[in-house]
Parts: structure tokens; C-alpha cells; sequence
């Protein structure tokens, strides 16, 4: 590269750094919408794979409560490959499917739970 070169990219450099400077909400905002498009994405996907919240807590029959959340933090280990099916009972064969399922499409597009 040569001298003009140089002196381009370190004026490219200083703009970028300045107006990450000057803007940071601009750049707070945009990691915002990229975090919520992540989450709705990843919450499509257990719903494209039989884990909607909604159809798991009727599957199991779990009451409102916290006893809803303790079951998706469950689920999403299962998905990680950090728990157990056994807590699931006579569903645990189809949690561990749908689960399994969950992790190929998640991983395929890089997400996680």
C-alpha cells in the first residue's frame, strides 16, 4: 500500500472511530434490532420444531407459574446437550426428538438457546 493508501485508511479509521464516538446510540440501537431478530428467529425455530411454549406447557399439562420457565430452562439444556430428559417423564423421548431437532436447525444458522 502505498503512501495515499496509508493516509486513506487511517482517515477511514478516524471517521468510523469518531462516529462510533459521537453516535454510540446508533450503534446500541442497531446491536438491539440484531439481538431481537436473533431471539425471534430462535423462538421460531422451537415453534418449527414442536417447542413452542405454548404446545410444550399443553403436552405436559404445567399450570401457569414459575414452573413454566423451570421447564423451558430444562428444555433449553436438553437442547444443549446440558440435561436430562428424565425429568420429562412419559414425554421424554418426545422432548429429546424435538429437542435434537431444535439443535440441528439452531446450529445450522449459528444460534443457540
Amino acid at each position: 500500500m502505498g503512501p495515499m493508501g496509508l493516509i486513506a485508511h487511517d482517515v477511514f479509521h478516524r471517521f468510523v472511530h469518531a462516529e462510533h464516538a459521537a453516535m454510540p446510540e446508533r450503534h446500541a440501537a442497531r446491536e438491539a434490532r440484531q439481538a431481537h431478530a436473533r431471539k425471534a428467529r430462535v423462538k421460531l425455530i422451537l415453534a418449527e420444531n414442536g417447542l413452542d411454549p405454548a404446545e410444550i406447557f399443553l403436552l405436559l399439562g404445567t399450570s401457569l407459574g414459575p414452573e413454566r420457565g423451570v421447564i423451558m430452562h430444562a428444555i433449553y439444556d436438553v437442547i444443549r446437550g446440558e440435561g436430562s430428559v428424565n425429568t420429562f417423564g412419559v414425554h421424554a423421548s418426545v422432548v429429546q426428538e424435538r429437542a435434537a431437532k431444535a439443535a440441528v436447525a439452531l446450529a445450522r444458522e449459528g444460534l443457540s438457546v
